[in-house]
C-alpha cells in the first residue's frame, strides 16, 4: 500500500503555486530530527522529533504554503489517496497483463510425465478460479521439443546397392539420458490473464 498525491494543475495555477512547492511541502511533513537531551536524575535521556504523517487525513492536511493570510492545505490542490503496492515486476501475454507460472522437475524424473501430472492438476485448479480469468498452458512445454525431435524417428541407411533399410526406434531411454544431463530443465510455464482468445504456439 502506498499514498499517492494526485495534483490538479488548474488548482496549482489558481494558488499560484509549482509541483516544487508541493515537493518541498511533502519532504518536510516526514522529518525526524534530533532535540538534544535532558537531565534526568543524574541520567541524560535523548529527545527526538517525530515529526509524520501516519494518516491519510494527515497527509491531506499538510500545509503547502500561505496565501492572503491562510493556509493552504494539500487537500486543496491535489487528490490523496491510497494506492496500489509498487509492481516488482510484471507480466504479459500476447500484450495484455498475465500472471507467469513456470514449473521446474526434479532432478531424475521424465519431463513428459511432469508435465501431463501437472497439466491434470491445472485442470483442477480451474474449476475454483472467476469466470474471467483463463489459465493458457500452451506458453511453453518442453515436452513439445521431445516428443517431436526424440520419441519416434527413423534411421535410414543403405546395406545393399539398391536396397534401403527402415528401422524405428523408441527413444523414452535417450530422453531419460537427456533428463539425467539437464536435470534442472524448466518443464513448463503458463500465464494466467484476464479472459481473452488464444493463440496456440
Amino acid at each position: 500500500m502506498q499514498y499517492q498525491v494526485l495534483i490538479s494543475s488548474e488548482k496549482l495555477r489558481q494558488y499560484n503555486l509549482a509541483i516544487d512547492d508541493i515537493d518541498n511541502a511533502l519532504q518536510l511533513t516526514n522529518q525526524n530530527t534530533t532535540g538534544g537531551f535532558i537531565d534526568n536524575k543524574g541520567s541524560e535521556t535523548l529527545i527526538r522529533n517525530i515529526g509524520r504523517a501516519n494518516t491519510l487525513e494527515d497527509l491531506a492536511n499538510t500545509v503547502v504554503s500561505n496565501r492572503n493570510a491562510a493556509p493552504v492545505l494539500l487537500k486543496q490542490v491535489a487528490e490523496v489517496k491510497f494506492g496500489g503496492p509498487i509492481k516488482r515486476g510484471d507480466g504479459s501475454f500476447n500484450g495484455k497483463p498475465a500472471v507467469i507460472l513456470s514449473i521446474e522437475k526434479q532432478p531424475g524424473s521424465s519431463t513428459i510425465d511432469v508435465t501431463a501430472e501437472a497439466l491434470k492438476a491445472i485442470e483442477e485448479i480451474k474449476a475454483s478460479l472467476p469466470k474471467n480469468i483463463q489459465i493458457n498452458t500452451d506458453v511453453f512445454q518442453q515436452k513439445h521439443f521431445i516428443i517431436n525431435s526424440i520419441t519416434w524417428f527413423s534411421i535410414c541407411t543403405s546395406t545393399t546397392p539398391g536396397t534401403l533399410e527402415i528401422i524405428d526406434f523408441n527413444c523414452s531411454a535417450f530422453e531419460r539420458s537427456v533428463n539425467k544431463s539437464l536435470p534442472n530443465i524448466l518443464t513448463a510455464t503458463c500465464a494466467l490473464t484476464p479472459e481473452s482468445k488464444w493463440s496456440s504456439r
